[in-house]
């Protein structure tokens, strides 16, 4: 794994960690911010590695970056990243959201499942 790639993956799954952590204490705002840090930090990490023009553009939009790779994800899969895009936002600036234990569960659930697939096209 190139070094760019692999330091991204370890702070992808920080987030990850992170994103469990926020969960576990009820601050759901952290949970979804760190559910997106983690896909966006793994699919950049998976561009890199995909490619020879070395760092990824500097964005948040996660379905531009899975687009960009034409990844084989399912539509659940599409959505989550789209769904947590639109989150990006509304989590880092405190836009006036009400996020509960049963949304940030389900974000985190699904963000999971995800992680691991990319992690799996990483290795």
């Amino acid at each position: 794994m190139k070094p760019e790639s692999s330091q991204l993956v370890t702070l992808a799954e920080h987030d990850m960690v992170l994103a469990e952590l926020a969960l576990e204490r009820e601050i759901h705002e952290q949970c979804i911010f760190h559910c997106q840090q983690a896909l966006e930090k793994s699919l950049k990490a998976l561009l890199i590695e995909r490619s020879s023009s070395g760092r990824p553009r500097r964005t948040h939009d996660l379905v531009s970056l899975a687009d960009e790779m034409s990844l084989d994800i399912s539509q659940e899969d599409w959505s989550l990243l789209r769904r947590l895009g639109e989150q990006y936002a509304t989590t880092r600036y405190g836009e006036d959201v009400d996020y509960d234990q049963t949304r940030s569960l389900d974000y985190l659930r699904r963000t999971r499942t995800l992680f691991a697939w990319l992690q799996q096209q990483l290795s």
